[in-house]
């Protein structure tokens, strides 16, 4: 039941940041599709650009983009970037799903660990050698389909379609049953990032056994058994308490989405890119430098994608989540005093 009392506290507020962390990664995902798209729909005739699936995202927006450029009237060039922001904000909450869904619950959740059984050092839980075997096979499958995307994208030329579907499938069944082998490299990868960025180190003992002593006594609750309210109790904590440090909070949250959100709506491009381009190469020849050119885009834009998802990891964990740990023994160690 709602009280006044809530009424009063609790305010939902739309900020700019609501609105920009999704309008720009929709407008990124636009802009890099649509570039790109539009680089090849100058080099083919009309008839192969109508290929299903392919170039959709120049089809839509081309009519409003032309007419934002040659239209005359204020206000319908007005409307056509009202119109153009909509689907753009749109478009990344679209991204935004599968940023959360594929990085948060994912990635993280199920390879990588959320933060508090890392930096807490966290073990109580049965399930996560479970789950870390479920994580090692999805990570793999995605990595070796990553892989397999880029050598097609470079020597697609090389390939006949036979090769390309049995090679596809070999894909997937090595992901699978070669997970803990592929899971070998993909550790290396994610150690030398650990250990170059600082990610993932944790809390001391003696930080670690103040934590445990501070939650148990701060909610009456068994520390050992916690779990992901080890998360929950611990935010809502500093929500109630205190308005500055929720601010800061708040601050790296939207930092680490905006990195997130930004990074799948560039490897999102990439991917749709790669399609375009290997299926086109199959049925036209395309000049080898133009060719080679787009190449170098769509693996720019791979590049950036990485660099926004190590971003995004870094804010996750060195900075949202150790603030807010050492935040909650904090306000628990000050209001002692």
């Amino acid at each position: 039941m709602e009280t006044e009392l809530g009424k009063e506290k609790v305010r939902f507020t739309v900020t700019t940041y609501d609105f920009l962390a999704y309008f720009v990664p929709g407008f990124v995902f636009i802009l890099c599709v649509y570039f790109i798209e539009d680089l090849l729909i100058q080099k083919i005739n009309f008839e192969a650009s109508n290929y299903f699936l392919l170039f959709k995202i120049h089809y839509i927006f081309n009519p409003i983009i032309n007419l934002l450029k040659e239209s005359n009237n204020w206000l319908y060039s007005l409307l056509m970037a009202l119109l153009l922001i909509i689907i753009s904000y749109v478009i990344g909450h679209i991204v935004a799903s599968f940023s959360a869904f594929f990085l948060d619950r994912n990635l993280i959740g199920r390879y990588f660990k959320y933060p508090y059984k890392t930096l807490l050092k966290y073990t109580k839980t049965t399930d996560d050698t479970k789950k870390l075997k479920v994580g090692e096979k999805i990570i793999s499958v995605i990595f070796l389909i990553n892989l397999f995307i880029l050598i097609l994208l470079l020597c697609n030329k090389f390939f006949s379609d036979c090769l390309i579907y049995i090679s596809s499938i070999l894909v997937l069944i090595l992901g699978v049953f070669l997970s803990n082998y592929i899971s070998m490299v993909i550790k290396i990868i994610k150690d030398l990032i650990k250990l170059l960025l600082n990610v993932g180190d944790p809390f001391d003992d003696y930080f670690k056994i103040k934590f445990e002593e501070t939650f148990s006594k701060a909610f009456d609750y068994d520390y050992e058994n916690a779990d992901t309210n080890i998360y929950w109790y611990t935010r809502n904590f500093i929500i109630e308490r205190s308005h500055e440090l929720n601010e800061m909070l708040k601050n790296w949250f939207n930092l680490y989405s905006f990195s997130r959100n930004l990074s799948t709506a560039f490897y999102l491009a990439y991917l749709i890119l790669s399609f375009e381009l290997i299926f086109l190469e199959r049925n036209i020849h395309f000049d080898l430098n133009f060719s080679r050119s787009i190449i170098i885009y769509i693996i720019i834009i791979l590049i950036i994608s990485i660099i926004l998802l190590i971003r995004y990891a870094y804010l996750y964990y060195v900075y949202y989540n150790k603030y807010l740990y050492r935040s909650f023994v904090y306000l628990n160690c000050k209001k002692s005093e």
